[in-house]
């Protein structure tokens, strides 16, 4: 069995011949080999899929499509993937992703109410009340299972934030980064794997704004801004977060992050006019899949080498269809960093306790990730921790507060 897979999607052709909606694809080294059409259930068939993502564990496999596709979520077996869940779609859908522990999926379609929302249990979708968009949302992101970030095509609120309320399933709008996207709608969202940034297009008359954002909490602060030309394809930071990888018809970008500074290490004029999907990285870093949907209609694979990027491969979806977009497994690219602290909470005669449990980032001060312990049996689980020293804090009603120094996360 491989060690890495690339599932691409395609558009179905516009006659009613049969096509492969799916193909996944066995990664060696530079070489990408496909597996037999039958690896995924049901793509043999006249039915677009628009977007796809698999789960950090690689267990997982949601597929997002036109009306007959609907969304399909499938497990993986070594090489074969079972469809364990089916739900049809009255529109398409365009974007799909899970959060950092595979167990929310959120999900954008083309009308109201614009966004679904899921709770992943065991090999089911289980649908849960979205937030309230009011308008299209053509990039959705996690900050790990807790804040939910919407691109919004709305000039006044192109990004909505939300969180989950503390110890549900439910989540509430938190607030918007600065607001200097005048004249634009929201394009694009994703955040760093630590996160801790978040980067953000908006779409301009003169072409396109990007914006990086540094993460205190529920706060957020612009420490990056540029001009792209022309419309945007995506943006997608790297696995470790050390890249941003930004793609459009004018050509592609990679910056660098050094601190809270991002420089330019790559650009090219590939595919100059033709306008680039979706952008993946692979879970090492080492391959980034782009996607084009005009122009060649290719996945291109760029191999990272150091801060040097070059194309190892391209892959082609044959006659009359359109690549849609192509995902990796493993997929850590929301997860590769997030670590986690769990304990039980009782008091002095061994009975559990409800808290408020808050975890900081010891050397910036910095509020992490907070929830609050269960009153039936007084665990708790924090998540979206890096691998530093924490200081956690324990809170009654009152706000009388226990602290433990020194407390480093680790991979739950």
């Amino acid at each position: 069995m491989s060690d890495k897979f690339l599932a691409v999607m395609y558009q179905g052709s516009t006659n009613n011949t049969v096509t492969d909606s799916a193909k996944v694809f066995s990664v060696t080294g530079d070489i990408f080999t496909q597996l037999p059409v039958d690896a995924i259930p049901g793509t043999s068939s006249f039915n677009s899929r628009y977007c796809a993502d698999f789960t950090p564990d690689g267990n997982y496999l949601v597929t997002g499509g036109d009306n007959a596709a609907g969304i399909r979520l499938y497990a993986r077996s070594g090489n074969a993937f079972v469809k364990t869940y089916e739900s049809s779609a009255a529109e398409c859908y365009y974007s799909i992703e899970w959060s950092s522990t595979g167990t929310y999926l959120a999900v954008n379609i083309g009308a109201a109410p614009y966004l679904l929302l899921f709770k992943r249990v065991g090999d089911v979708l289980s649908p849960l009340t979205a937030p309230a968009l009011g308008l299209y949302c053509p990039g959705i992101t996690w900050i790990g299972d807790d804040y939910l970030v919407c691109s919004v095509g709305n000039v006044a609120v192109p990004i909505m934030i939300f969180k989950r309320n503390v110890g549900l399933d439910t989540f509430a709008l938190i607030s918007a980064p600065p607001n200097n996207f005048t004249g634009g709608y929201g394009l694009d969202v994703c955040a760093s794997s630590d996160g801790l940034f978040l980067a953000a297009v908006s779409d301009l008359q003169s072409g396109t704004n990007l914006n990086v954002f540094k993460r205190n909490g529920d706060s957020f602060t612009r420490v990056h801004s540029a001009a792209i030309p022309g419309r945007l394809g995506d943006i997608e930071f790297s696995t470790m977060g050390d890249y941003l990888f930004i793609s459009s018809p004018a050509g592609n970008k990679v910056l660098k992050r050094n601190g809270d500074n991002f420089s330019e290490v790559y650009s090219d004029s590939l595919e100059f006019g033709s306008m680039p999907v979706r952008v993946a990285w692979s879970g090492d870093d080492i391959h980034i899949a782009v996607s084009y949907a005009g122009g060649s209609n290719l996945v291109y694979v760029y191999k990272r080498v150091a801060d040097s990027f070059s194309i190892a491969s391209s892959i082609s979806p044959g006659t009359s269809t359109f690549v849609r977009e192509a995902t990796w497994w493993p997929n850590v690219k929301r997860n590769s960093r997030f670590r986690a602290v769990s304990g039980h909470i009782y008091d002095a005669d061994g009975n559990p306790l409800s808290r408020v449990v808050r975890a900081y980032n010891r050397a910036s001060g910095n509020l992490i990730s907070e929830t609050v312990s269960s009153e039936v049996d007084g665990t708790y689980f924090l998540d979206a921790l890096i691998n530093a020293e924490n200081y956690i804090v324990l809170l009654d009603d009152t706000k009388n507060a226990m602290i433990y120094d020194h407390i480093v996360p680790t991979l739950p």
